[in-house]
């Protein structure tokens, strides 16, 4: 059974599976990032041909913003791959089934997060994982994810890797 990575919409582990459209939008502002560092370029250029002392300083802002937003935008880059990466790993071997989630608990406030549990029969034995909590370096993972508001509570279908012991959810048909 070949399952296509766009069919995956979290992981239990981790979270929400990042959609190629988001992963465009991510290229976008890295794209863009680098735009405004060539701005802040030709702003420093023109300061230093005029000795403009207020072009010298926007271009100082440009420098500083299109840094901080390239940053931003190539970590949260690298986080989706790595998740996109270890989930190609788990598909090797996955299985399709059904499952039932139960919300543990949830969050209060906005956004609305939630925490769950998955029911699945693998080989005729019951089994159960919660959300998240994997470590992140020195870091607990937050098993709390507004994706998992849209499937607690119901019947769901799911993936699961035996070697690696993840769950993946499925969209729905």
């Amino acid at each position: 059974m070949e399952i296509e990575l766009s069919k995956i919409k979290a992981s239990l582990s981790y979270g929400k599976v990042v959609s190629s459209r988001w992963l465009s939008i991510i290229y976008f502002g890295i794209v863009l990032g680098f735009g405004i560092l060539a701005g802040g370029l030709f702003l420093a250029v023109a300061g230093i041909a005029e000795s403009d002392t207020n072009s010298l300083i926007g271009s100082i802002l440009c420098f500083t913003f299109g840094l901080v937003s390239i940053t931003v935008y190539i970590r949260i880059l690298v986080s989706c791959q790595k998740l996109n990466k270890n989930i190609v790993l788990w598909l090797g071997d996955a299985v399709n089934l059904k499952a039932y989630s139960e919300t543990l608990d949830f969050t209060t406030g906005y956004p609305l997060k939630v925490k769950i549990r998955v029911h699945y029969n693998l080989k005729g034995r019951e089994h159960t994982q919660d959300s998240g909590g994997y470590m992140v370096g020195s870091k607990r993972r937050s098993e709390y994810h507004k994706i998992f508001f849209k499937y607690a509570d119901r019947e769901i279908d799911i993936l699961y890797s035996p070697r690696y012991d993840q769950v993946m959810i499925l969209k729905d048909k």
